[in-house]
């Protein structure tokens, strides 16, 4: 990967996502980044404008699939490691309720990928456009394991406190895992109270 595209994945080359109007409709890899405010992760401190991304990923379809499709949207928690992550952390503070993906669903992945109800999928949808940026970066030429190569390389050279895959040493995943461990077991306390 060119330093071009590691420039545009900075900090400083990021928008807010309450300002982004258009998404690329080509393949590549972003950074979401913590603009206002701060995040506590167990008894980590992410600090906002840091310059460290606060999760990168990768699309092999499009920006406007992945970003706007699936991390930006009220619907979008179940398909979205971004979103469950943000939401196990801001549980309280934005009084969420974890529910399973899907009724319809049978296997374990219908609570591990839960969701949220309604009025919680829009609160943390606010929360994402009041307080992150977005920063993307198109790699049309590459295939899709060059691409799946890069988003590794990346995410183990920021280290990005969201970042679960190819970031699992530490303490802080520890604490995120946690977390959303809690989320699994409310989804599935929910299911079980309401079926």
């Amino acid at each position: 990967m060119d330093m071009t595209c590691c420039d545009s994945l900075s900090g400083t080359a990021a928008k807010s996502v309450a300002e982004v109007s258009s998404y690329s409709m080509i393949r590549g890899v972003y950074a979401f980044f913590l603009m206002k405010d701060s995040l506590t992760i167990g008894q980590w401190k992410f600090a906002a404008n840091n310059g460290t991304p606060l999760y990168i990923g990768k699309t092999e379809s499009s920006q406007k699939a992945r970003d706007a499709g699936q991390h930006l949207c009220d619907t979008g928690t179940g398909s979205s490691t971004l979103r469950r992550s943000l939401g196990a952390i801001l549980l309280k503070q934005l009084r969420l309720k974890p529910q399973a993906r899907s009724n319809s669903e049978t296997s374990e992945r219908r609570f591990t990928n839960y969701k949220f109800d309604w009025a919680g999928e829009e609160q943390l949808t606010k929360w994402m456009n009041d307080h992150l940026s977005l920063a993307f970066c198109e790699l049309p030429k590459l295939t899709i394991p060059e691409l799946r190569a890069c988003e590794e390389r990346l995410i183990k050279s920021a280290s990005p406190p969201l970042n679960i895959l190819h970031n699992s040493e530490g303490d802080l995943c520890a604490d995120l895992k946690l977390a959303r461990k809690h989320c699994v077991a409310l989804a599935r306390e929910a299911a079980e109270k309401n079926g």
